[in-house]
């Protein structure tokens, strides 16, 4: 068993040669493990509007593997999430860009390759693939605890620059290297700003932030302005 028990390890231990996660979407939406979900929910929704008494995780995991089912059902107790807890270091370097990534690649115990795009020219040898300049990490290269984010502080108003134009907004999260924020509309070149409906969430890198600025000062009830030395900086930036 290596040291270094994190996800990649732990498959290969479990006698996997190669493994390979690709993601659809930026929010790495549906996949195949949603649909079964979605069947196996169905299936325990329609025995307990028939009557079926299902109170607790075990009820319907006894349930389930009674059926006739091509999907196979294994109970996971909590012992059994902690001891895999144990094995996993508590220092582990952290994989940038885990919001743009697209396709993770483990060939060998405790590293993964990835990319933004996936490739599938050298399967079932992904990892042989060098189109679109994969990454490396290896989880056993830890020497010492890594930095917290430098905007690690929920709640701080930004200008953060998308797509070549700065934006006001504020961190909700962070998330490894990634900011979380909440931008604010302007209306047309004015120092005024508002929260737009719905929210305008998206992810950042911390390079994308171009200035920390003060909480925008209310004008009614509605919009808000920077203040003198803040929208200075904001102009500076567009």
């Amino acid at each position: 068993m290596t040291k270094c028990e994190t996800p990649p390890s732990s498959l290969h231990i479990i006698s996997f040669k190669s493994v390979t996660w690709n993601f659809s979407e930026k929010a790495h939406g549906k996949g195949a493990p949603d649909g079964v979900g979605a069947t196996v929910k169905r299936i325990a929704d329609t025995a307990v509007q028939r009557g079926k008494d299902l109170q607790t995780p075990e009820d319907v995991y006894d349930f389930l593997i009674k059926q006739k089912s091509t999907v196979n059902f294994y109970w996971i107790s909590e012992e059994d999430v902690e001891k895999f807890d144990e094995k996993v270091p508590e220092l582990v370097p952290a994989v940038k860009g885990t919001m743009k990534l697209h396709q993770v690649i483990s060939t060998e115990p405790a590293t993964i390759l990835y990319r933004d795009i996936s490739c599938f020219c050298s399967r079932p040898a992904a990892a042989d693939c060098k189109c679109y300049s994969p990454s490396k990490v290896d989880f056993r290269s830890v020497s010492e605890a890594p930095e917290p984010p430098s905007l690690n502080q929920k709640g701080k108003f930004i200008v953060v620059n998308y797509e070549g134009k700065p934006f006001v907004g504020q961190i909700t999260q962070v998330v490894g290297d990634e900011i979380e924020v909440s931008c604010m509309k302007q209306l047309g070149a004015k120092n005024v700003f508002t929260w737009p409906q719905p929210p305008d969430l998206l992810f950042y890198y911390e390079a994308d932030v171009l200035s920390v600025i003060s909480e925008p000062e209310p004008v009614n009830s509605r919009h808000s302005r920077l203040t003198t030395e803040d929208w200075k900086k904001f102009q500076a930036q567009s």
